[in-house]
């Protein structure tokens, strides 16, 4: 193999080597989400459950990290729309704001304005229904039987299965797998094979 060819087939890896990695980063399992821009920022409780509470920073879509004036992480701020906007209570989803902690447990649950019934939502604040989320991590959430509240079992479990979503889906945001289909697979490799056949061919 002449020196130009050594060149020419280094250079052929390693665009196909910043081809594939580029590709790996915007290729992951799991739903892709529009995000909203219109996130209300419950500050109020944050200050309260986060003492060291410093600044919001934008972290993927409806999730937010929350930092301490060193801009180190010291919890979460987990928005269930528009993950869990296919999850009808009632009458329509009801959107919710989760805080977690920096071990990931949920430190409170947040009902936003909603269409459910005024009443409904009284007895599962009555009953501290919410509450039952709490301590837990996102992996525990998952796989937790709730149980629903009587007189307002449509919005209850609509509240469980809305967050139990959301935190899955929070599972595939913090811990994503790059995926790479099959056709991009052979056309590569034929690629690669391409040009190592040229490269290495005799001088005619």
């Amino acid at each position: 193999m002449t020196k130009v060819r050594r060149i020419v087939l280094m250079i052929a890896v390693i665009v196909f080597l910043i081809f594939s990695t580029l590709y790996i980063i915007g290729h992951y399992g799991g739903e892709s989400y529009q995000d909203k821009n219109d996130y209300v920022m419950p500050t109020d409780a944050i200050a309260s459950n986060f003492s060291d509470y410093h600044d919001i920073i934008k972290k993927d879509v409806a999730l937010f990290s929350i930092v301490d004036n060193k801009n180190q992480e010291i919890g979460m701020i987990v928005f269930t729309s528009p993950i869990s906007d296919d999850i009808i209570g009632f009458y329509r989803s009801i959107p919710m704001t989760i805080l977690m902690d920096k071990d990931q447990k949920i430190v409170k649950v947040i009902i936003n304005k909603n269409d459910e019934t005024p009443s409904y939502m009284q007895k599962l604040e009555n009953k501290e229904f919410t509450n039952a989320f709490i301590g837990l991590t996102s992996h525990e959430i998952i796989d937790k039987q709730i149980d629903a509240v009587s007189g307002a079992t449509i919005s209850s479990n609509a509240i469980t299965n809305s967050i139990k979503k959301r935190m899955t889906y929070l599972e595939e945001q913090l811990n994503p797998e790059p995926v790479i289909d099959a056709n991009f697979i052979i056309a590569a490799i034929g690629l690669l094979c391409i040009v190592i056949i040229i490269c290495t061919k005799k001088k005619q």
